[in-house]
């Protein structure tokens, strides 16, 4: 038995290592973080002197481990581990301040997750929830809360999302906030906690500053002065935004004092490349009147600094893009179009590159909207037919199209079915110690150790990636290649700029690139879903005539019958088959539409061969009485069932668990029922079944083979609309899991006209139409059937098809044509015979 000093001693040497993992942290120590973690593992094994501080250890030890997979870039793992931390915290309010402190961080970290995720809404979710627990805390403690910290992180969420009113609170409200504790605080705390707080008064600095907020940003000014430090290695940092605050205020020899100081400070520093490049990038941005060779100058020598962080870390930053962002528009403002295509094609060709590792980068996804301006700059130059570069106008609109979906539904179904999850998180976390040595290597640490590891590593890692990934090399796609697959297919590639939306049609012999003002289409597509969803209404009419007419450049160039569409921002929500002609004729009569994500996952889609035998499964679950009933649900499944003699789960039976069991074992998933899509947070939509909801999340982690999901319910294509992503929705996460293609709708459609809808396409399907030829031809019978109230695209046009269109049946006329010439033939050949006898020689 363990004696009272030796488990004391215990609890010291926990402590001691807690606060070695937590420096490893601070200093991005990948390799002490684990090494840490697993000394703090072994500690835990052994009894502790106080029952609450083996509670507080155990807990603590959960905490490090999701912030540690966070940090190796396993999203998935790290948000299971700290849910469940919560899990086991309750009533946090009410318990010690350390453990309330977990809780509080662990809240913080779920929320860093769900940004580089960019469902900023979420990750705003958990900073609200670590809020109204800090404030409940501090009135029962009868205290001052300290928010200070998750208002400026919220502050940021909403400058993504582009709220700069929200944005403008906030900092504001987190720098009062700050203010008011530091009169509460110790000298001590004050001390300890400074330049933490600091960070996010000049967070609302810089913010204030851009935006010309002269009076606040004085104010703020005179805050971070009294609270600095005399020569403290952060006032660099203040030093550049003074510079750029005077500049503002033209007061330009203060500003060229700040500069020197700020250069004087940050270049007295080796590596330091961040700062490096941020003072680089605020000469060329803020002083771009001056002549050129200054500003290329600053350029070049943020390029430099870029380069060297691109070449030490897999992460980028906002100012590694702002670099290009602003050479490529003061090459394009100076008249140097071919330098601008060749900045431009860098860039993509970087973010294919990018783009082929094994692990999902989010910070590219998070940051495509800072990639659009010089896209669309590139685009703006490539439209003029003295540098007309078909493969390069597929490259720029494919490089920010539907990331994550590629990574999730071409890697991770693949590697994950394989049971390769542990590899997997290895993989990461030797890529991110890589970028460690690489770094130490930069900063002058080149030891012969250094240099064996760092070959020692690469090896391990090419033989991981060789393990884990099957992944096609559908990245490297270009535009020839792709045009070779299309067939009797068309492609409307689409790309929403912040001057025009571009439209890139691609068929088999050629390529075609034509702009609309952005205003325009955005005004006329927000017009016609306005007009669409009243259905007591003819003014859809006018409204969709409107946006052909508009879109006819584009509609006019169509070659093929068969188009599939990309597209993005605002024609995510439009449904191209309800436009209508002034005879009130819809395109649905010329054009089978179907939409893909990108062409890189039509390409990869389309490369998996066709199932042998189809096997279909249907759940119609019990109805809810707190929903509108589905009168039709039950002769529409029924019908379904009929006629592809399928398995069917209805009532009690068609439950979750059912589901779950049983998805992955048929080819052909169809669910009647209801379904929930939240725009506002897509992480709360769900499907409902018998016995509870499918969350979004759950959709995601299942493991699919289905050539067709079919979403008989409302709302499964609606969520979030994200720039290049396309929208968060429950179809899109049934791709992401497996499926080849799904049926699913764009809003709440009536029950009856999409069971009769349904039931038509299976039986178009059944007879070896295309799943798009299959769609149109069943709309086509709906308003023949119902030639009054059935016109109105609000009844069918929501329905859409998503992902590889070929048929799943095969088609056997051709068999009775074959067997009806063999039998003409074999007739023929019996009456040659009958008159015309051989002899006998």
């Amino acid at each position: 038995m363990r004696n009272s000093g030796c488990l004391e001693y215990l609890d010291t040497l926990y402590a001691h290592w807690s606060r070695r993992y937590d420096l490893a942290v601070k200093e991005f120590d990948f390799r002490e973080q684990e090494q840490t973690l697993k000394v703090l593992e072994k500690l835990l094994d052994f009894s502790y002197t106080n029952p609450d501080d083996s509670t507080y250890q155990q807990l603590d030890y959960k905490l490090k481990q999701g912030v540690f997979r966070k940090n190796i870039g396993d999203l998935t793992l790290a948000k299971k581990t700290l849910e469940e931390l919560l899990v086991e915290i309750e009533s946090p309010v009410d318990r010690p301040l350390k453990i309330f402190q977990i809780y509080f961080y662990a809240l913080y970290i779920l929320s860093d997750i769900e940004k580089l995720k960019s469902n900023y809404n979420k990750a705003i979710e958990y900073l609200d929830q670590a809020i109204r627990l800090e404030i409940q805390r501090a009135l029962q403690q009868k205290l001052p809360p300290h928010i200070a910290t998750p208002l400026a992180r919220k502050a940021e969420l909403w400058e993504y999302l582009e709220n700069k009113e929200d944005a403008l609170r906030l900092y504001r409200n987190s720098s009062d906030n700050f203010i008011e504790t530091l009169r509460n605080q110790t000298p001590d705390w004050v001390a300890k906690y400074n330049y933490h707080n600091i960070s996010y008064l000049r967070k609302e600095l810089d913010f204030a500053i851009q935006h010309g907020l002269m009076e606040r940003s004085e104010y703020l000014i005179d805050v971070i002065r009294q609270l600095q430090e005399a020569d403290h290695i952060q006032n660099n940092k203040t030093y550049l935004l003074l510079a750029e605050y005077f500049l503002k205020s033209e007061q330009l020899d203060s500003s060229d004092y700040y500069y020197q100081k700020a250069k004087e400070g940050i270049f007295s520093i080796s590596a330091n490349y961040d700062e490096k490049l941020r003072y680089h990038l605020s000469i060329a941005s803020n002083r771009f009147s001056q002549d050129t060779s200054v500003i290329l100058h600053a350029i070049q020598q943020a390029e430099t600094y870029s380069d060297s962080i691109r070449n030490t870390s897999p992460i980028w930053s906002r100012d590694m893009i702002l670099v290009t962002k602003i050479k490529v528009a003061y090459l394009k403002s100076i008249g140097k179009d071919n330098e601008v295509l060749n900045t431009v094609a860098k860039l993509v060709s970087e973010l294919k590159g990018r783009l082929s590792d094994a692990i999902i980068l989010k910070d590219h996804i998070n940051f495509v909207q800072e990639f659009y301006p010089i896209l669309e700059l590139g685009l703006e130059v490539v439209k003029d037919n003295k540098y007309q570069n078909d493969d390069l106008t597929f490259q720029i609109l494919e490089c920010t199209k539907a990331l994550s979906l590629y990574k999730a539904s071409a890697f991770s179904r693949q590697n994950l079915a394989q049971n390769n999850e542990e590899e997997v998180q290895r993989y990461k976390y030797l890529t991110a110690l890589r970028s460690q040595y690489r770094l130490e290597i930069a900063e002058g640490k080149e030891t012969i150790i250094n240099q064996n590891r760092l070959f020692e590593l690469n090896n391990q890692i090419e033989k991981l990636h060789q393990n884990i990934t099957s992944l096609r090399n559908d990245i490297n796609l270009d535009v020839f290649e792709y045009q070779s697959i299309l067939e009797a297919h068309e492609h409307i590639q689409c790309f929403a700029g912040s001057r025009n939306y571009y439209f890139n049609l691609i068929n088999k012999h050629r390529t075609k690139l034509i702009s609309l003002p952005t205003s325009e289409v955005e005004k006329k597509a927000k017009t016609l879903i306005n007009d669409i969803d009243n259905y007591n209404s003819t003014k859809y009419k006018s409204s969709s005539q409107q946006l052909l007419i508009l879109l006819n450049p584009v509609l006019q160039e169509l070659r093929r019958k068969n188009i599939l569409i990309s597209s993005d921002g605002i024609l995510n929500l439009v449904p191209l088959d309800a436009l209508q002609n002034n005879d009130e004729i819809p395109l649905l009569e010329t054009f089978a539409f179907s939409r893909v994500p990108s062409a890189k996952i039509y390409h990869y889609l389309k490369s998996h061969t066709t199932p042998k035998e189809i096997r279909p499964v249907i759940f119609r679950p019990s109805e809810d009485p707190s929903e509108l009933p589905l009168d039709y649900a039950e002769q529409e499944c029924e019908a379904v069932s009929d006629l592809l003699e399928s398995l069917y789960f209805a009532n009690g039976d068609a439950t979750k668990d059912q589901f779950i069991a049983n998805s992955s074992h048929y080819n052909l998933l169809h669910l009647a029922t209801h379904a929930r899509g939240i725009n506002e947070d897509p992480s709360l939509s769900y499907i409902r079944f018998t016995n509870g909801k499918l969350s979004f999340d759950e959709i995601e982690s299942l493991i699919l083979d289905a050539e067709l999901v079919y979403l008989s319910a409302c709302e499964t294509n609606t969520g979030q609309n994200y720039t290049g992503e396309g929208i968060l929705s429950l179809s899109r996460n049934f791709l992401a899991s497996g499926a080849n293609a799904v049926v699913s709708s764009l809003w709440s459609i009536p029950d009856q006209s999409t069971s009769e809808i349904t039931v038509n396409f299976y039986r178009y399907l059944k007879k070896g139409e295309s799943k798009s030829e299959s769609l149109r031809k069943a709309k086509l019978d709906f308003i023949d059937a119902h030639p009054i109230e059935g016109k109105h695209p609000y009844y069918w046009a929501g329905l859409i098809i998503t992902g590889n269109d070929r048929p799943l049946y095969m088609d056997h006329n051709w068999l009775y044509w074959i067997a009806g010439i063999a039998v003409l033939l074999l007739i023929l050949l019996l009456l040659k015979k009958v008159f015309n006898p051989s002899h006998p020689v």
